[in-house]
C-alpha cells in the first residue's frame, strides 16, 4: 500500500531533479560558448561605442556561470550522478 502511494511521488521528484540538473548543465555549457564567441569578435574594426560594449561583455563572460546549491556544491549532471 505504501509503495503504491509514494512511488509516483518519488518518481516525480527524481524526474524534476534530473530535469533541473540538465538545465543547469546546459546553462554552464552555453556560458562557455558565449565566452568563446565574445573573445572571437573582431573588435578592432568597430567604432568606440561598440568597442566599449565588447569590453563590457568581456568583463562579464570571463568566468563561466555555474549554479551552486546553497553556494556550496555545483548543480549539474555530474553532481546528480555522483
Amino acid at each position: 500500500e505504501a509503495l503504491a502511494r509514494y512511488l509516483p511521488l518519488t518518481l516525480t521528484l527524481f524526474q524534476q531533479l534530473i530535469q533541473l540538473s540538465i538545465v543547469f548543465e546546459l546553462v554552464g555549457t552555453v556560458s562557455s560558448k558565449l565566452n568563446d564567441a565574445v573573445y572571437g569578435l573582431p573588435w578592432e574594426d568597430m567604432d568606440v561605442k561598440n568597442r566599449r560594449t565588447v569590453a563590457f561583455f568581456l568583463l562579464n563572460v570571463q568566468e563561466p556561470v555555474h549554479v551552486k546549491a546553497l553556494g556550496l556544491a555545483d548543480v549539474g549532471v555530474t553532481s546528480m550522478t555522483a
